[in-house]
């Protein structure tokens, strides 16, 4: 187990120094992040959770299925969110049933997205996909993934005018965190879609953004 975590972190490293895309992959813990959003203090309730049909808004960040001018697909059960969105970005929920729930899993409170079978059924949960659209763009995000399966994610990132900036897979799903840094550190990540294929579906948690003051 240590040497999987190790080879796991030196993997992310190694990822973060030699990538030349728009958006890196790296370790979380590599980020110097100063806000967070945990859902804790927010009404939620065991599987299959509080259902959210509309737009949930927090500080700093606001959760919905998708962006306005974005097509939703389906791969199976799963939603699929393809294209750019409209200018300026702004969050669309889903249907009745199949936007968003906050459920209670463990001793976490965490926001889960509702595919096209419909809440509260259980091959919906965790099947839908979550976008994040952030108050003021960000050069660097993490988040933490709950309920994997070993199953892949897809992370589109997009700008304030609609425009995607790319698409990453997240390979062999499980409870782990994510993070992500753009290029240069260039502060254009106004938001962000999960989407995932995954046998039991793929909840979100602790969304950390926000970067230190620049004090010079």
């Amino acid at each position: 187990m240590i040497r999987a975590a190790l080879f796991f972190l030196l993997s992310n490293a190694a990822m973060a120094t030699a990538c030349e895309t728009p958006i890196c992959q790296v370790n979380p813990d590599s980020l110097a992040l100063t806000q967070i959003i945990t859902f804790e203090d927010q009404p939620a309730t065991m599987g299959p959770g509080r259902p959210l049909d509309e737009f949930l808004v927090l500080p700093g960040a606001s959760f919905a299925e998708r962006f306005i001018g974005q097509s939703l697909e389906f791969t199976g059960n799963h939603d699929r969110v393809v294209g750019p969105a409209a200018n300026p970005l702004g969050l669309m929920a889903g249907q009745a049933g199949q936007n968003m729930s906050l459920v209670i899993m463990g001793q976490n409170r965490v926001l889960n997205g509702y595919g096209p079978a419909g809440y509260p059924r259980r091959n919906a949960q965790g099947e839908g996909a979550i976008s994040v659209l952030f108050d003021q763009d960000q050069p660097a995000l993490a988040f933490d993934l709950r309920g994997g399966e070993n199953g892949f994610a897809r992370v589109q990132f997009l700008r304030r005018d609609g425009s995607v900036i790319v698409e990453i897979a997240v390979q062999n799903l499980g409870e782990y965190a994510v993070g992500f840094r753009r290029q240069n550190d260039e502060p254009d990540i106004a938001g962000f879609v999960v989407m995932n294929i995954d046998p039991q579906g793929l909840a979100i948690d602790n969304i950390r953004f926000g970067p230190p003051p620049n004090l010079s």
